[in-house]
């Protein structure tokens, strides 16, 4: 599978997920020659110096990696709905408590005008 084209022996250590066929964590290379020239892919850490064969192109996931970034975009969008629900939540609980002020003066005005008229009946009367 190497016979896609020269490639960069350059260690870049990639997703520690990725193994290969001999289990060490995959390798980031680059391809420096053909139709594929600059295209990272990940190989096999002891590569030529073994048999393994382990090839990926570094933006080829498999269906448990689409599921992981699927899994992740979602996940990142109900944190933002999550933190607009708290902010919402937040102005909501400040308009209650503003209320309930409103509410504990309406009551005492109220209790006033009782008191007012009350009077007004006991000295008129």
């Amino acid at each position: 599978m190497w016979e896609l084209g020269s490639f960069s022996n350059k260690k870049i250590f990639g997703n520690s997920n990725i193994r290969c066929n001999c289990g060490k964590e995959a390798l980031i290379r680059t391809m420096q020659k053909g139709q594929n020239l600059g295209i990272k892919f990940y190989g096999c850490p002891l590569w030529p110096d073994t048999h393994c064969e382990f090839f990926r192109w570094v933006n080829e996931h498999t269906d448990t990696e689409e599921q992981q970034l699927k899994l992740d975009e979602k996940t990142k969008k109900l944190h933002s709905k999550k933190a607009k629900f708290e902010e919402d939540l937040k102005h909501i609980k400040n308009e209650v408590f503003e209320m309930r002020i409103e509410i504990i003066k309406c009551s005492r005005k109220e209790k006033n005008m009782y008191l007012a008229l009350l009077f007004s009946w006991i000295f008129f009367w």
